[in-house]
């Protein structure tokens, strides 16, 4: 039986309060959602103690965890510069421990760009197999599987790197997003046949005129992607995530939930 189920990111609602994001996603009625956090003062403990209360009050899982860093991970990790890795690695210690802290399962990282600058070239398969193999054995720790999103303008835009990715780092696990492989001008299914069965998180969108849209508002074939999806033989859940300009108010997010939910998955839910 599919037990895949259908949320929304706190993302969708940036750049409002991260926590007031949270709690328009709750009053979705949506049984799963992801944190996109904001700031370092957002993951102190009193501040996760609200999370952690809504949370329940609203039977609703956080399954998974989004740091605003994603941004310089290029910086931070992907550099010769091997004292600025240990910083990150510290940095990034403090928010596995919140995501452990909320429930998290799944940690999203965007990794490194794909532009080398004046001052540095791509990172070297050494680089890459030391700073992954060191993020994920830390997430670990904190009970949290860690996983790479594919991300236009970096590395992991295409399935050859995200193959690459698989030979040389084999405890790397996946979260897909739609919008970025068609943004990336990828070909979404070889995304998803290259991240084959450690491929555990999705997040759901559209593509159209304009980029990034709700789910069934723009150009993408659901139906070719549930088929995508099925050969691999998916059955994690769906976080939906586009901008603040792409959705008028809740009952948007809500429609297009419930239309995703039908073609994904087979329970049902009513949405408020």
């Amino acid at each position: 039986m599919n037990l895949s189920r259908v949320g929304i990111s706190t993302a969708c609602y940036y750049p409002q309060d991260t926590y007031l994001s949270f709690l328009d996603v709750l009053s979705a009625n949506v049984p799963v959602t992801e944190i996109f956090m904001n700031s370092l003062d957002e993951i102190k403990k009193e501040n996760l103690d609200r999370y952690v209360a809504e949370a329940k009050a609203h039977s609703t899982e956080i399954i998974s965890f989004h740091p605003y860093t994603s941004a310089f991970e290029s910086l931070l990790f992907f550099s010769e510069y091997k004292e600025r890795v240990a910083d990150g690695i510290e940095m990034y210690k403090r928010f596995f421990e919140g995501a452990s802290y909320l429930g998290a399962k799944y940690f999203v990282f965007h990794g490194e760009r794909n532009t080398p600058t004046f001052s540095r070239g791509l990172a070297d398969d050494d680089c890459i197999c030391e700073s992954y193999g060191r993020l994920i054995e830390t997430a670990k720790q904190f009970g949290l599987v860690f996983t790479q999103e594919n991300v236009n303008n970096h590395r992991s835009h295409s399935a050859e790197h995200i193959k690459k990715l698989r030979r040389l780092v084999p405890d790397l696990k996946y979260t897909f997003d739609l919008k970025q492989a068609v943004r990336a001008r990828q070909d979404y299914g070889d995304i998803i046949t290259a991240m084959g069965d450690r491929l555990c998180h999705i997040h759901i969108n559209d593509y159209g005129e304009h980029e990034c849209c709700l789910p069934f508002e723009g150009n993408i074939d659901f139906l070719d992607v549930k088929n995508k999806l099925d050969k691999i033989n998916y059955s994690g859940d769906y976080i939906l995530e586009v901008y603040r300009t792409n959705f008028s108010g809740k009952e948007d997010l809500c429609r297009c939930i419930a239309k995703t939910e039908a073609v994904f998955c087979k329970t049902a839910k009513i949405y408020r």
